[in-house]
This record gives C-alpha cells, structure tokens and sequence, in this order.
C-alpha cells in the first residue's frame, strides 16, 4: 500500500449531563435533594472535592449517595433556607474513573427556594369591579400553606355569611376560593389573617 489509510477522533471528556433541581428552578423545597449525572463513570473522590452547593459565597454542609457511578446526589445536612437563591457548581477539577481526563469547564446552575408566605395575586383583583356572573373570590398564595390556617379563617367584611372553603394544591403553588354569593353594589374587604402559616412554619404576619 502506497498511502496507508489514516484517520483521527477524539474522545469526550467528563461533563455534567443533567442536575435537578434544572438551571433557573424556582419554587425549590429547602428539603429538597440535588442530583448530578454525569455523561460518563466518574472518580467519586474528585467529585465529592468539586461539587457544592453555596448561597452568598457560603457552602452548604452535604452528604453525597451515589446511585452509579454516573450519577450522585447531593443531600443538605439542614434545610435549605426559604427566598434564597443557591449556586450549584462542579468545578473543572471532576475527573472520569480513571482519573485521566477532567472536565472542560466549571458546571454551574443556580435555583431558589420556595419564597417567604403572601399572597400572590387576587380574583377578581384588588380595585377591580367584579363581573355579574362572578361568585366569591380566589386567592393564590406564594407558598405551601397550612390548611388549618386558611379554611375558615379569612375574614370578610361585609359578613357574607355561608363561605364554602376550596383549596387546591399543586407541585409549585397553593390557592384557595372562597365560594360566596355577590351582593350586588357592595365593597368587599377580604382579609388574611397574620397567623394565616406556610408548611414551613412560617405566618405571614400583619
């Protein structure tokens, strides 16, 4: 053979593949556990020194459980605290099984947790007219909270009387109707109350 046939590839390197909570999370449980997976079987002991979780240049106390060798979760040692953004980070310095490549880059993602306790919008909305076939109201609420503290505690003034309580729930939020007949021509004032408490433990004060 004159011209021997040649060719070149190059392999990859570590990198992080998927985290969760995902980039830009909001709403994070402070209870929540972060999972890092990575494209390729990693030195546990590499990645256990270059992956944190931080807030305000702070690093969070974690343990690490790895499920494989892809894939570690990130366990805080205390709750993450509420209305916070955090910084989850791997430094460059994570190195495959065999500890001879490292990653390109730093990997970095951030999430916040879920906010302090408040209302987060209204139905009909503060100042509005309510429309002729509307009945009660709706209130969204920013966090979690604790039924006992919202089922008939919401003070409305004037006293319409039967108020049937609705709460719903989902995985980001939390929101309660209050089923009532309309007087027509009539102010309403509605009010939550200061003891009104997220599952945190939290009250929304005055």
């Amino acid at each position: 053979i004159v011209d021997a046939p040649t060719w070149q590839f190059t392999t990859l390197n570590p990198e992080v593949v998927q985290t969760m909570p995902t980039n830009e999370w909001q709403r994070v449980h402070p209870a929540a556990i972060m999972l890092i997976t990575f494209n390729m079987p990693m030195d546990r002991a590499s990645v256990e020194a270059a992956a944190t979780i931080s807030a305000d240049g702070l690093a969070v106390p974690v343990t690490f459980e790895w499920k494989d060798d892809r894939t570690v979760n990130l366990i805080p040692v205390a709750p993450l605290a509420l209305a916070t953004e955090y910084t989850l980070s791997v430094a460059a310095s994570a190195s495959d099984i065999n500890g001879g490549a490292t990653m390109d880059s730093d990997y970095v993602s951030t999430f916040n947790t879920w906010p302090l306790p408040g209302v987060v919008s209204t139905f009909p909305a503060d100042g509005t007219v309510a429309d002729v076939w509307q009945r009660g109201t709706s209130i969204e609420f920013a966090s979690p909270m604790e039924d006992a503290t919202i089922e008939d505690q919401i003070i409305i003034t004037p006293d319409p009387g039967d108020v049937d309580y609705f709460i719903n729930e989902w995985e980001e939020g939390y929101s309660v109707y209050l089923d009532f007949e309309l007087t027509p021509d009539t102010e309403y004032i509605v009010t939550v109350p200061g003891t009104a408490t997220d599952i945190f433990g939290n009250t929304m004060g005055e």
